[in-house]
């Protein structure tokens, strides 16, 4: 036999969940998309700055997943 007792409140993890099933989790991954490229901007050598000017993200859905994906489009 298997139990299992909690203390305290699920308050914050069914305010989480209740925001996925919302799709409000695409402003998170929105925001931490951004905040990636501003950190990758900064993090590459700025000899001219187009290197660092090219940093992108998407957000790429699955059927089970979201993922946040960085790219730079400089060649």
């Amino acid at each position: 036999m298997f139990g299992l007792k909690t203390k305290g409140s699920w308050s914050n993890t069914m305010t989480f969940l209740d925001r996925i099933r919302r799709n409000d989790i695409y402003d998170f991954l929105d925001s931490a998309g951004q905040k990636g490229v501003s950190a990758l901007s900064s993090a590459t050598p700025q000899e001219t700055g187009e290197t660092a000017r090219s940093w992108d993200y998407r957000i790429v859905k699955g059927s089970t997943f979201r993922r946040i994906e960085w790219f730079n489009t400089n060649e």
